[in-house]
């Protein structure tokens, strides 16, 4: 996803722009290139919702950047997503909810109907149901626009398309029909973007989103123009290399196994002091590290200037994801600020 692009007759209108995605648990609900996205469209004077899912009670919040999250009330599909490929049980509920998951799809119908948004933009959509673009088409009429930001369309189970033989014939035949089902429902949307050639690829060779324009659309680094001109530092013989990892905190971001790969090699070298920045699943097991070892530091959530002096500290960043991405924002970032990249 990139930075919002003026979209034509926008430059002296104001469109009612409504973004659709998942919950991302532990940094606020919203990942952030959807809430980097939504305060983009609010300072070119654009009113912007952003619509996720919850398990709780459903409820709204106004942002300081000025977007408007309205967290709908939804089943915990995740668990019975994660579970599919065990028990039949799971694997039968799952696709019933799949096919039909009427009182999620009545919030969101409900919602465009009321506030007629000029621009509806999904983009991760795990944990809808699999007609929502054919439900929203029913009564939206302005753009409707996705985001190929992930595979969740081709395996919600995040198994690439390719691995599909490792799993048991159960999940294996459940990957396969979803995958036929949501392809007859992404011939609803108007354009569909990726952030590389590569995830866009996967989803065009799949099937998806057939007669419907496409393009790519780079992820931002979103740093001042001037830290790209930050000066790397000498590195004497006897310091450490200093490591940098920002991102999701999440066993595809490989964040556990940097960790220990550092602590292995700093047993017999001098080797790295590793920093740390982000939230996720995994915070309670990145903190631990940290507080086990003095070359492990975990920050926390970085974001702005706080970020930026992450990367003006780093020698250089890792990005070691362990399952096939897009582009990683933080690759971008980095490239951005004159950092090499480990990936």
């Amino acid at each position: 996803m990139s930075q919002a692009k003026e979209m034509p007759g926008s430059v002296h209108q104001s469109l009612n722009i409504c973004l659709i995605t998942e919950t991302i648990r532990g940094i606020g609900g919203v990942e952030l290139v959807v809430r980097e996205l939504a305060a983009d469209l609010v300072r070119r004077g654009h009113k912007v919702t952003v619509l996720t899912l919850d398990r709780g009670a459903a409820c709204e919040a106004q942002y300081e950047q000025g977007y408007k999250h309205i967290q709908l009330r939804s089943l915990p599909t995740d668990r019975y997503v994660k579970r599919s490929g065990r028990s039949l049980l799971y694997a039968g509920f799952w696709l019933a909810l799949c096919f039909k998951n009427s009182r999620l799809v009545d919030q969101i119908i409900r919602w465009i109907e009321d506030h007629e948004p000029d621009v509806i933009h999904t983009h991760k959509i795990r944990g809808y149901p699999l007609n929502l673009w054919q439900r929203i088409r029913a009564v939206h009429r302005g753009r409707l626009v996705h985001t190929c930001h992930d595979i969740e369309l081709l395996s919600p189970r995040q198994s690439i398309p390719q691995r599909a033989n490792v799993l048991n014939p159960l999940a294996r035949g459940s990957l396969h029909f979803w995958r036929r089902l949501s392809r007859s429902d992404s011939t609803a949307v108007d354009v569909v973007s990726a952030p590389s050639e590569f995830m866009l690829g996967l989803h065009l060779e799949a099937g998806f989103f057939n007669q419907v324009p496409a393009k790519v659309i780079p992820n931002f680094a979103g740093l001042a123009d001037s830290f790209a001109l930050t000066p790397m530092r000498e590195i004497s013989g006897d310091e450490r290399v200093r490591l940098l990892f920002v991102g999701r905190l999440v066993e595809v971001k490989g964040i556990e196994l940097l960790c220990r790969a550092v602590i292995q090699h700093n047993r017999s070298a001098t080797g790295f002091c590793l920093r740390v920045a982000g939230d996720g699943p995994l915070r309670e097991k990145v903190r631990a590290y940290s507080d086990r070892h003095e070359f492990i530091d975990y920050v926390g959530m970085a974001l702005g200037p706080e970020k930026e002096a992450l990367f003006h500290w780093a020698d250089v960043v890792a990005t070691p994801s362990i399952y096939d991405e897009a582009f990683c924002i933080a690759a971008a970032e980095a490239l951005s600020a004159g950092r090499p990249v480990l990936a």
